[in-house]
């Protein structure tokens, strides 16, 4: 299935800040073509954005997206996951690193079967922005 772009002036009129989509793109976190001379982002791109700084307790987040707590947390240990805030009795994480980082290890699950080459996938994925 062919994915659908919208233009950056599109995402902007839907909402988004072109000072976030800019440091979204250069971080890459999400990736940008030129169509028509104009930088666009993939659609489904917007729904990563409105989660961007918006906090969720790892408990939360492990039931929402089905992974496990502790996965979550090596994952933010790992700083693949921002830590928003983090207290004696819990943790809040962004929850658009929470999104996009399962999202990139169930693929990467689903493509090779193997949970520590999927891992590595997400390491190398999640590596890549900073």
């Amino acid at each position: 299935m062919a994915e659908n772009y919208i233009t950056m002036d599109q995402a902007i009129r839907r909402g988004a800040s072109r000072a976030a989509l800019n440091r979204l793109i250069e971080s890459g976190i999400i990736e940008a073509i030129k169509i028509n001379n104009q930088i666009a982002i993939p659609e489904n791109a917007m729904e990563l954005l409105h989660l961007v700084g918006k906090p969720i307790r790892i408990t939360e987040a492990a039931q929402k997206y089905d992974i496990s707590q502790p996965t979550l947390s090596r994952w933010a240990n790992a700083g693949y996951i921002r830590t928003i805030e983090k207290r004696y009795s819990y943790r809040t994480l962004d929850e658009a690193d929470v999104k996009r980082a399962v999202t990139i290890y169930k693929q990467a699950l689903n493509e090779t079967g193997s949970t520590h080459q999927a891992g590595w996938k997400l390491r190398r994925a999640m590596t890549k922005q900073s």
